[in-house]
């Protein structure tokens, strides 16, 4: 048979289902495939907005990590100062009034200090180190007052790893009752690794630190047995440093 206008009929395909399954997938792939890039690329342009928090700095950080602190001598000589967060080696350390207070020691993980008002009463301290041999005289102790102003102290360094991260300070506190005179000692409930820096605060203007170890501390009141009641009361203490891994021998 011919058509009306003498050409042979066309044949028209009609896709199998196989070929629209087909397409419908690839079409619902394409989509969530765009999808999955949008969220993606929404999240890392979130990420990068936001500050990092909880990360652990290590010594590739090449920003120099700051610390400040101010502490009060509290009529001590001497003592030792622990960074809230230890660095990956010393860093750089300064005091003031640094006319009147010396570093005699530095590490990563914190300091102590010298008065040089009172650097007579530290003879063998003095000796040992050899920066300060010759370098405070009587005379010159004798000049500062005797009042101790606080100490301010700011290190700037690299922050440590994460096995520094893992030695932060340990802090502890407590309460015992002073009485004119006396003399006594306190245990710390869980031991240190290295005799800590201990404070005392409260009714605490004559009563001193006289040994500490890791294990606890002994004190004594400076005041005469028969003192006014203002040199007894109850003294507040507080202990930082590195917790002991093992219970120390005895």
């Amino acid at each position: 048979m011919s058509t009306p206008n003498g050409n042979a009929p066309q044949s028209v395909r009609v896709p199998s289902p196989f070929v629209f399954v087909l397409a419908l997938l690839l079409a619902v792939g394409g989509v969530t495939a765009a999808l999955l890039a949008v969220v993606y690329v929404a999240n890392k342009l979130d990420s990068a907005d936001k500050p990092k928090t909880g990360g652990v700095a290590t010594l590739a950080d090449s920003e120099p990590y700051t610390q400040q602190g101010t502490l009060k001598p509290e009529g001590q000589g001497s003592g030792l100062v622990y960074y809230p967060v230890p660095y990956g080696s010393p860093p750089h350390l300064t005091l003031s009034p640094g006319s009147r207070y010396l570093i005699t020691r530095q590490d990563e993980f914190g300091f102590t200090w010298l008065d040089r008002a009172r650097a007579k009463d530290f003879a063998g301290l003095v000796a040992s180190v050899p920066e300060l041999s010759g370098a405070i005289s009587r005379a010159e102790a004798e000049k500062f007052d005797p009042n101790q102003p606080d100490i301010a102290w700011e290190a700037k360094g690299l922050r440590g790893g994460a096995t520094m991260e893992a030695m932060r300070p340990f802090q502890q506190s407590g309460s015992f009752q002073s009485e004119a005179g006396q003399q006594g000692q306190v245990n710390f409930p869980i031991p240190y690794a290295s005799p800590p820096n201990v404070e005392l605060s409260g009714n605490s203007s004559r009563t001193i630190i006289s040994e500490c170890t890791t294990t606890g501390f002994k004190w004594k009141n400076n005041a005469g047995p028969n003192g006014p009641s203002w040199d007894s009361g109850e003294v507040k203490w507080r202990s930082k440093g590195i917790r002991a891994t093992q219970v120390p021998k005895s």
